[in-house]
This record gives structure tokens, C-alpha cells and sequence, in this order.
């Protein structure tokens, strides 16, 4: 008898387990279709600083920053292709950078190299998790686009 409930115990959870894997494997996409990822997206800085993302269904952006009580809108094309979007000119100004990548400019200042805080061109990852978009921006600091809205 005891050798029986230990085999029903085990085999429950054995069930349990593959069920619960199910469940996280069902909740996470990595590579979503291109309507999947249109919609409006909000990156929160410090205070009230954020980034407002907008993909449009056409191809195109639009970014408004709000840093310190200013508003500044940017404009670009966006391409999506095997689970990453490619911006052509998106812009994330160094109030929403880490220490790393602000060191990282000034580095790239003196050698007159791009940097990352000035609108460029940028390619993020765009996953599904537990039915939220997001991209990463800088992912060991947490910096990340979240989606908002759809439209």
C-alpha cells in the first residue's frame, strides 16, 4: 500500500511539473509577429521622465521624451525580422542610460565614435511575456520599452 501512494505521489507530481512548464512555455513568446508588436510602448525614467514609442502599422514611429518638464518628439521608420525590431533613428537620451553606457559616450566623444545616447540607429528584441510586449533597451540595467496600448 505504501509503495502505491508513493507512486501516485510521484506521478502527480510528475503531471504537476509538466503542467507548470506548459504554462510558463505558454506565456512567453520570443519571436512575435510584426502585429503582434504595433502599439504604443512606454520606457519609465527617474521622477518623471519616460519615453513614449509608438509603432505604426505603416512602417513608422513616433518617440516623445519627457526629461526634467520638457517634451521632444522624434520621428523614424521601424522593420521587424526573426523577433527584432530595427529603428532607423530612435533616440534615448542619456537620462535614461546606466553609468556604463554614459562612460561609454564620453569614451566615444574623444574618438569621435557614434554614441548611444544620440538618435540612431537601433535593433531591440521584442518578446511576449506572460502576455506582455516589452524590448529591451539595456537589459542588465532594466532598462525597457513596455507595451501600453494597441491600437
Amino acid at each position: 500500500m505504501r509503495q502505491l501512494f508513493s507512486r501516485q505521489t510521484a506521478q502527480r507530481t510528475e503531471y504537476t511539473l509538466m503542467a507548470l512548464s506548459l504554462i510558463f512555455v505558454s506565456g512567453c513568446t520570443l519571436n512575435p509577429s510584426r502585429s503582434d508588436a504595433i502599439g504604443t510602448y512606454l520606457l519609465k525614467g527617474r521622477g518623471a521622465n519616460q519615453i513614449t514609442l509608438s509603432l505604426s502599422p505603416d512602417g513608422g514611429f513616433s518617440e516623445t521624451i519627457q526629461v526634467a518638464g520638457s517634451l521632444k518628439t522624434n520621428l523614424g521608420t521601424w522593420s521587424m525580422k526573426d523577433g527584432d525590431i530595427s529603428f532607423d533613428r530612435l533616440w534615448i537620451p542619456d537620462t535614461f542610460a546606466p553609468a556604463l553606457i554614459i562612460e561609454a559616450d564620453k569614451q566615444a566623444g574623444e574618438r569621435h565614435m557614434p554614441k548611444y545616447t544620440e538618435p540612431g540607429h537601433w535593433v531591440l528584441g521584442v518578446e511576449r511575456i506572460w502576455g506582455r510586449m516589452k524590448m529591451e533597451v539595456f537589459p542588465d540595467e532594466d532598462v525597457e520599452f513596455v507595451m501600453v496600448s494597441r491600437p
